[in-house]
C-alpha cells in the first residue's frame, strides 16, 4: 500500500488507480482525530492523516477498501472534536507580554488559565517560566490551564542607611503541652 498521509481523499483515489489498485470503496472514520506528531506537526486541513490497509502493508491491487482519517482543523486551531487553540511560547515574556499572546491566540487568561506564583531558582519575579499545556500544543478552550510566573523575592539585604537586624534572641513561642488523648490515624 502507497502512503496516502497528506493527500486529499480524491487524491488518494487517484494516485492509487495511477499505481494499477482498484479502489472500490473509500470511507472516512469521523470518529478518529488525526492529532500531531511528536514536534507538534500536523497534515493540511481536509487532508488524510491516517488510513488503513497502512502505508507499506500487502494489498490486492483487485479489490481494495480505504478508510481514512481527515484532518478537520487547521495548525492555530479549530474544533473537532471540541474548540482549541495552538498554546503560544509564553516562557521568558512577563505576565502583561503574555496576557497580550494569549488574548490573540484566542485564549483570554481569564477564562483559560489559573496563574501560579512560584519560587524556583532561575525564575526571574515577574516572568512566566512555564505553562500548562506546553507551548505549540492544544489547549482545549475554556479548559484551566497554568501559568507558572516568577514570585516576588524578599529583599536579600536592607535598605541602605537603615538600622541592621538585631543579633539578640528573640524569644520563642512556648511549646505546646502534650495532650492527654492518644493521636488516631486512620
Amino acid at each position: 500500500m502507497l502512503d496516502l498521509v497528506g493527500k486529499t481523499p480524491d487524491q488518494a483515489v487517484a494516485l492509487l488507480r495511477r499505481a494499477g489498485i482498484n479502489v472500490v470503496e473509500t470511507h472516512e472514520n469521523e470518529s478518529d482525530l488525526c492529532g500531531e506528531g511528536e514536534d507538534h506537526t500536523m497534515v493540511s486541513q481536509g487532508a488524510i492523516c491516517k488510513h488503513t490497509p497502512m502505508p507499506g502493508a500487502a494489498v490486492s491491487p483487485q479489490a481494495v477498501r480505504l478508510a481514512f482519517t481527515i484532518e478537520h482543523d487547521r495548525y492555530e486551531g479549530g474544533r473537532w472534536p471540541r474548540p482549541w487553540r495552538r498554546m503560544p511560547a509564553l516562557a521568558g515574556m512577563t505576565l502583561e507580554v503574555a496576557r497580550t499572546a494569549l488574548v490573540r491566540a484566542q485564549l483570554p487568561i481569564d477564562t483559560n488559565f489559573k496563574v501560579v506564583l512560584i519560587e524556583t531558582e532561575g525564575c526571574a519575579p515577574g516572568t512566566v517560566c512555564e505553562t500548562s499545556p506546553a507551548a505549540n500544543t492544544r489547549k482545549m478552550v475554556g479548559t484551566s490551564g497554568s501559568i507558572y510566573v516568577g514570585a516576588p523575592r524578599a529583599a536579600t539585604s536592607p535598605p541602605t542607611g537603615s538600622a541592621p537586624p538585631s543579633t539578640q534572641a528573640q524569644p520563642s513561642a512556648p511549646a505546646s503541652q502534650p495532650s492527654a488523648q492518644p493521636d488516631v490515624y486512620f
